[in-house]
C-alpha cells in the first residue's frame, strides 16, 4: 500500500509537519496582532461608552428640565399677555359702551320713551 510506503512516509510526514509550523508562525506572527488590537479598541471603546453614556444621559435629563422649565415661563408669559389683553379689552369696551349710551344713545333712547308714551296716550285715549 502508498501510503504505509517506508520511503515516502518520511517526506510526507516531514512536509506536513513543515507546512503546520509555517501556518502555525504566520497565524502567531501576522493574525493575533491583529485581532488583539481590534480586540483591544473594541474593549476600550465599550468603555469609553460605558462611562460616556451616564454622562450624555446627565446632560440630556438637564437639557429636557431646561426645555420643560422654559416652556413653562413662556407659558406662564403668555398666559399673563393674554390676560392683560382681555381685561384691557373688556375695561376698553366698557368705556366705549358707556360713553356711547351717556352721549350718543341717549338722545335716542329719550326720543323713543318719548314715542312710546305718545303711542300709549293715543290708545288709552
Amino acid at each position: 500500500m502508498p501510503q504505509i510506503d517506508k520511503v515516502s512516509f518520511f517526506s510526507q510526514v516531514f512536509w506536513s509537519v513543515g507546512l503546520f509550523i509555517l501556518f502555525y508562525v504566520f497565524i502567531v506572527k501576522n493574525l493575533f496582532p491583529k485581532l488583539a488590537s481590534i480586540m483591544k479598541f473594541r474593549a476600550e471603546t465599550l468603555n469609553w461608552n460605558k462611562t460616556n453614556s451616564g454622562l450624555l444621559n446627565d446632560e440630556k435629563e438637564l437639557l429636557k428640565n431646561t426645555a420643560v422649565s422654559e416652556l413653562n415661563n413662556s407659558l406662564d408669559q403668555a398666559r399673563e399677555v393674554f390676560n392683560t389683553s382681555n381685561n384691557s379689552g373688556k375695561e376698553w369696551l366698557k368705556n366705549f359702551s358707556a360713553d356711547k349710551n351717556k352721549n350718543e344713545l341717549n338722545k335716542v333712547n329719550t326720543e323713543l320713551l318719548n314715542n312710546l308714551t305718545e303711542v300709549y296716550n293715543k290708545k288709552a285715549v
